[in-house]
């Protein structure tokens, strides 16, 4: 896990519950920075634990973790807990009016 992975979930898991739903710069979620950041999928199963709904927020720039998550070249695991946070996900547009396409994706 890397540094930045290690500070997010240390802020979601140990400090204070309600960090997960703080918004940081750019809208940020803590989960967005995990997932820029690569996290592994324990780090993203426990901020999803702290605040399920954090799969269905967009930053700014109309992203939503999920395609956070597509840029950053997420494992698998990641993309399909994601996806399972919300269904939804794969079918709505990203800032470039992309949609995300994964097996993962489609498979749930």
């Amino acid at each position: 896990m890397n540094l930045a992975a290690a500070y997010v979930t240390h802020q979601v898991l140990e400090d204070d519950c309600d960090a997960a739903r703080v918004k940081y710069l750019f809208g940020d979620l803590p989960l967005h920075l995990a997932l820029a950041n690569k996290a592994a999928a324990e780090v993203t199963q426990q901020v999803l634990e702290q605040h399920r709904d954090a799969a269905r927020e967009k930053d700014t720039y109309g992203n939503l973790p999920l395609h956070v998550a597509a840029r950053n070249q997420a494992p698998a695991e990641v993309v399909a807990q994601l996806v399972a946070a919300y269904p939804d996900a794969p079918r709505e547009k990203d800032k470039y009016c992309l949609l995300y396409r994964s097996d993962a994706a489609d498979e749930e």
